[in-house]
């Protein structure tokens, strides 16, 4: 993006001096995507089986404690962390013209919510041979995927660099020491 590359290369931060020291909120992100493969593993292997009744009741309890994790807990407290704290004072320290930035992720953020809460329902709903309910669900879960990727992509290729020529390695450390 010509404009970005102005952008950064126009950042009050010496060349020499830039460098990126919010690593938590890459690694988080990392998490999450990790995660996200664990998830679709257990699906797959719940998939593969013939399960009578118990059996599956066992298998949708296995499948909703990783969902919990995964949604309820892990991702969830990456997109607090983002939507409360980094990106609110990422918007005080970045230039005006990289709003729109920050509007892709708090797009993604919804659709997150939504795709998250359509696949909860699906995986409540699977069953013994339920062919349909999985393909869904791995369906979803390839669409949230596809959001963090999207985020990650984003905070590599824009965010990295926009920090690293807006903001000084003392406020990065500063914000790191408060989250």
């Amino acid at each position: 993006i010509p404009s970005l590359v102005t952008l950064l290369e126009d950042g009050p931060i010496p060349v020499a001096d830039r460098e990126f020291k919010i690593h938590g909120w890459r690694w988080h992100t990392a998490s999450v995507i990790r995660d996200l493969n664990r998830f679709e593993k257990v699906l797959l292997e719940s998939k593969r089986g013939q399960w009578d009744v118990s059996e599956m009741a066992s298998v949708k309890h296995r499948i909703m404690k990783c969902y919990s994790f995964v949604f309820d807990f892990n991702w969830k407290a990456c997109m607090k962390v983002e939507t409360e704290l980094f990106l609110p004072w990422l918007k005080t320290l970045l230039p005006s013209s990289s709003n729109h930035f920050f509007n892709d992720i708090y797009e993604r953020h919804e659709r997150i919510k939504m795709l998250s809460n359509s696949l909860k329902k699906t995986c409540t709903e699977l069953s013994c041979d339920d062919e349909k309910n999985y393909r869904v669900a791995l369906g979803l879960l390839h669409e949230l995927k596809d959001c963090a990727l999207f985020i990650q992509n984003a905070q590599e290729r824009v965010f990295v660099p926009f920090i690293t020529a807006y903001v000084s390695k003392m406020d990065q450390e500063k914000f790191n020491n408060k989250v």
